[in-house]
């Protein structure tokens, strides 16, 4: 997801470097969701997408029981037992082909990408069914979702785009590109009218905004335009139930990561305002409610108050050397905190996010895409020093992991 085009030349940059790194998209092997195994009395069939809640925890007091949530720890023994990682790599790795082929029209991404959408929309012996029925189950209260799992395809507008880019190849035929459409179709159908869709347009927190990205996005994609700005109209009539004023999210700041939760919610936004834009509402992230809030206050908010563990880099798209912006925040969009180190992550187009390192010897890069670039060109990542104001989001972050120091102002 790209503002102004100023990620373009680092998007350049890693495209072309898919093909080489981890054998890349090209060579990942295609995977589905296959047949099911009913771990807490789910009665999802072959190829329904199954996940589970990913903070809940047996109860200690009553171990064959309910599981009891725990905001902020997860459970990764639970995600490794569901479909959550095979949805990640499908919609990861067909973005990864889209930009491929958007970029330099590589016909083998283009094949590559129709092979994992024959898989997922077409075969009927591989399709997913159309629907988040059986995402993010709660154990031992639900035998289905309650409409949470919904976010578990938050990605969808990335995905969108590279559709988009991929229907001008020669991925599928134009009956197999129909078949994808009915998909498409019948799970934004699914949004609209199922229990766990209604339950996730009432929520107050990310998990209503990131259903309403959904929501705006597929209709604009399937032809729907009217309908895609009657969902930015509503997300923005409720937008004093998400930024206050003074650009701070409440509803983030209740949970255990509030600095994690601000940034992502936020990237909902920027999908809302990346479809407004596109549909030629310029002023959509500027627009103010009566009550003050806007959109770009909430990045500004964000921006001021960034917490240092030992330096800050903003990485420069090496041809152009301009910072790369997301809704008009540097690179460095979403951080999480640990007591040894905070990880970035950087949002470019539809590439996914781009993973470094700051540990208190320095900046460690774990991605491929930067270690490449910082090593083969001087100046892709330079030091931007922020000096923050310490608000209380951050105090919070700072009181459980010591090591931080928040730099006054």
């Amino acid at each position: 997801m790209s503002f102004g085009g100023t990620a373009l030349s680092f998007l350049l940059l890693t495209a072309l470097l898919l093909p080489t790194a981890h054998g890349g998209p090209l060579d990942a092997p295609v995977i589905t969701l296959g047949e099911k195994k009913s771990l807490f009395g789910e009665k999802a069939q072959a190829n329904e997408y199954v996940s589970y809640a990913l903070y809940y925890w047996p109860d200690p007091a009553n171990p064959e029981g309910p599981y009891k949530p725990i905001d902020g720890k997860k459970n990764q023994r639970l995600r490794s037992m569901d479909d959550s990682g095979k949805m990640a790599a499908f919609i990861g790795t067909v973005c990864s082909l889209g930009r491929q082929y958007e970029l330099n029209r590589d016909p083998r991404a283009a094949s590559r990408a129709g092979e994992w959408l024959r898989a997922w929309f077409i075969a009927p012996a591989t399709r997913m069914q159309p629907h988040l029925k059986y995402a993010q189950i709660r154990p031992g209260h639900r035998t289905e979702g309650d409409g949470g799992g919904i976010i578990d395809l938050y990605r969808m507008p990335d995905f969108l785009d590279a559709l988009a880019a991929l229907k001008r190849s020669g991925a599928l035929t134009k009956e197999e590109w129909k078949r994808v459409d009915a998909w498409l179709n019948q799970y934004y159908a699914w949004l609209a009218t199922s229990r766990q869709g209604r339950h996730a347009h009432t929520r107050s927190n990310n998990h209503y905004l990131f259903y309403v990205a959904q929501c705006a996005h597929l209709a604009h994609f399937l032809g729907r335009d009217n309908e895609a700005r009657q969902w930015l109209a509503e997300a923005f009539a409720n937008m004093d139930r998400h930024i206050a004023p003074d650009g701070s999210q409440p509803e983030e700041l209740k949970r255990a990561e509030p600095w994690q939760y601000s940034v992502y919610t936020l990237q909902a936004w920027g999908y809302l305002v990346q479809i407004a834009e596109r549909m030629g509402d310029k002023n959509y992230r500027y627009r103010k409610t009566a009550a003050g809030a806007s959109i770009q206050p909430a990045c500004s908010h964000l921006t001021a108050n960034l917490e240092l563990l030992t330096t800050w880099a903003t990485f420069i798209p090496c041809p152009f050397r301009k910072p790369v912006q997301v809704l008009g925040l540097p690179a460095e969009v979403k951080t999480i905190f640990t007591p040894s180190s905070t990880n970035i992550f950087i949002k470019a187009s539809i590439s996914g996010y781009i993973k470094g390192t700051f540990t208190p010897k320095g900046l460690s890069v774990v991605d491929w895409h930067l270690r490449i670039c910082s090593r083969k060109t001087s100046g892709c990542m330079e030091p931007a020093p922020i000096r923050p104001r310490p608000p209380a989001l951050l105090t919070a972050e700072a009181s459980r992991h010591p090591l931080h120091q928040t730099i006054p102002p």
